[in-house]
């Protein structure tokens, strides 16, 4: 069943859904590395305009950048858009190298790109192609 995009109940969903699954993959991370992000829950089946409470539930929780992009990634693919995942890195003559993890067609600083994964692979998550999405 899909929730109405309005609905009080449909963002506590996508809030909840982002707190368990930042949770579970920060600490997934660390054990699994990089394939953690395959093990991602699907979104719950809300409307695609949620993608917006799923970017603030990830601030709320302090997601970092790969958390937030793998969330992100793992709604959009479960709501019809594939984007991939690109891990990239900076270097600074001051500050040294820093990493940063970003979403496809997402602005970002100049980072070279060390690494992209694809959308996962989804099978006719309820949210996808509704007229409600």
């Amino acid at each position: 069943m899909l929730v109405a995009a309005t609905s009080p109940v449909a963002s506590a969903r996508v809030v909840a859904w982002v707190w368990t699954q930042a949770r579970r993959l920060r600490t997934s991370l660390h054990v699994d590395g990089i394939d953690a992000i395959d093990a991602i829950d699907p979104s719950p089946a809300v409307a695609a305009r949620h993608r917006a409470t799923v970017a603030g539930a990830c601030k709320l929780t302090g997601a970092t950048c790969l958390v937030r992009s793998a969330l992100l990634q793992r709604w959009d693919a479960d709501h019809g858009v594939n984007r991939p995942l690109v891990v990239g890195v900076a270097r600074d003559p001051e500050a040294g190298v820093s990493a940063h993890a970003w979403l496809e067609g997402e602005r970002h600083a100049d980072f070279e790109e060390l690494l992209r994964r694809p959308p996962p692979k989804v099978a006719g998550h309820s949210g996808a192609g509704n007229a409600l999405t």
